[in-house]
């Protein structure tokens, strides 16, 4: 084996080093997403109509009487 390569298999290993641990800083960031994305379902599913209702609430009466309005979903 020539020097030229080693050096070019020394280069491939770094290179393949950097990549893992540029995979392992990818799949912390995919952890977390998955956590928080929990969370929200997790706390979506702990919500009642009601909740739910409020949450979706229109900002003024303008909107309300633009939009179907479900039975149960808010009370003016």
């Amino acid at each position: 084996m020539t020097r030229e390569e080693a050096e070019d298999i020394a280069r491939s290993i770094n290179v393949a080093r950097e990549a893992m641990a540029h995979s392992a800083e990818a799949l912390k960031g995919i952890a977390l997403v998955q956590a928080v994305l929990e969370d929200v379902v997790t706390s979506a599913a702990d919500m009642t109509k009601a909740d739910f209702g409020q949450l979706c609430r229109p900002a003024n009466a303008d909107q309300a009487a633009k939009l179907p309005r479900p039975e149960g979903t808010w009370d003016e």
